[in-house]
C-alpha cells in the first residue's frame, strides 16, 4: 500500500555529511520530519560521507533550502520515505505475509545491512526482511563484514552505486553490461584469486 493521500507528501535525498570529529551524525540531524535511511561511507577521496535521508517531503525542502548547495539533494519522482519509522504501516501490512515466506538457514555468510551481523538462521533472514521497511540501512556494515570475511574482490551488480565513488575496502568491480563479466574475472585473476574450486550454483 502507498501512503495515504491525506498524509504529508514523502521524499528522499541524497546527503553530504562531514567526517570531522564532533560533526553532526547526518545533516538532517534533529529536524523534525527527516530520518537517516542510509549511510553509505566515506567517498573515495575521503573528505566527506554520502548518506540517504528520507522524511517529509516539505522538511526535505526546506532543509536543502537551507544548506549549503549540494549538501542535500532531494531526489525527484520518490514518494515514500524508505527505511524510516513513516514506513510502519506498511510493515505491520507485509508482517504476516513475510511470516509465510518458507526461509532457509543461509549456505554461504549472509550480511545484514541493518547491523553488523552475520546471518546464520531463516530467522535471522526473517528478521531481517521484517525491519528492512522501517530500519535504516548501512552499507558501510556490508561491506566491512565483507571485508571481515575475507573477501578480496566485490561485484556491484548494476547503477545502484556509481563507479569511483565509495571507499570499498577492497576492489570493486561494477557489472553493468555483459562485457564486465569478463572484466571481473580478469580482474579476479590479476588478485590471484583461483575461481577453480568455486562450488557450483545450478542455472545456466
Amino acid at each position: 500500500p502507498e501512503p495515504p493521500a491525506e498524509a504529508p507528501g514523502q521524499g528522499i535525498a541524497i546527503a553530504f555529511g562531514s567526517l570531522a570529529e564532533g560533526a553532526p551524525s547526518h545533516p538532517g540531524e534533529n529536524v523534525p520530519g527527516i530520518h537517516l535511511a542510509g549511510d553509505f561511507g566515506p567517498t573515495a577521496d575521503g573528505t566527506q560521507r554520502i548518506m540517504m535521508l528520507a522524511g517529509h517531503t516539505e522538511a526535505l525542502g526546506a532543509l536543502a533550502a537551507g544548506a549549503p548547495p549540494g549538501t542535500v539533494v532531494p531526489l525527484p519522482g520518490r514518494t515514500i520515505a524508505v527505511h524510516t519509522p513513516l514506513r510502519r504501516p506498511y510493515r505491520d501490512f507485509m508482517a504476516p505475509r513475510i511470516d509465510a515466506i518458507p526461509f532457509t538457514d543461509p549456505e554461504l555468510p549472509l550480511l545484514s545491512c541493518l547491523e553488523p551481523k552475520v546471518l546464520r538462521t531463516a530467522a535471522d533472514v526473517r528478521d531481517l526482511f521484517q525491519r528492512n521497511s522501517t530500519d535504516p540501512i548501512s552499507l558501510v556494515d556490508v561491506y566491512g563484514g565483507m571485508k571481515e570475511q575475507g573477501v578480496r574482490l566485490g561485484l556491484v551488480m548494476g547503477p545502484s552505486i556509481p563507479e569511483g565513488i565509495l571507499a570499498f575496502p577492497f576492489p570493486v568491480v561494477h557489472i553493468e553490461q555483459p562485457e564486465h563479466i569478463e572484466q571481473a574475472l580478469t580482474t579476479a585473476y590479476d588478485l590471484g584469486i583461483d575461481l577453480s574450486g568455486a562450488p557450483a550454483r545450478g542455472g545456466r
